[in-house]
């Protein structure tokens, strides 16, 4: 018998219900998948790069942007560090200006 997670009334108005909530007992969900319709074989997603024409690992794969000159990487570091991008200056809210750098 499923444990009640709730129970007590719920108001619209003038009218009141009583209602009981129960934990979910089983899971009542529906994987979908793409298949292949003549012998319904299961599709799957192949990362292939595109110049060297083979087919590429997780480890392997960053996201990028494009620019005028082509894609550009964006890197991170390993150790789990933000992103950076080329020509991105880096902003340190622990350091504190001198008042003399510091404009009117």
């Amino acid at each position: 018998m499923p444990s009640t997670v709730f129970s007590g009334p719920v108001s619209f108005g003038l009218v009141s219900f009583p209602i009981r909530v129960l934990a979910a007992t089983e899971s009542h969900g529906v994987a979908f998948r793409q298949v292949h319709l003549a012998d319904t074989g299961r599709l799957r997603t192949r990362k292939v790069c595109e110049i060297g024409e083979r087919e590429l690992f997780q480890d392997e794969i960053s996201k990028g942007y494009e620019t005028a000159k082509g894609l550009e990487p964006l890197t991170a570091a390993r150790s789990g560090g933000a992103c950076t991008s080329p020509g991105v200056r880096e902003f340190n809210p622990g350091v504190q200006a001198r008042r003399r750098d510091v404009g009117p």
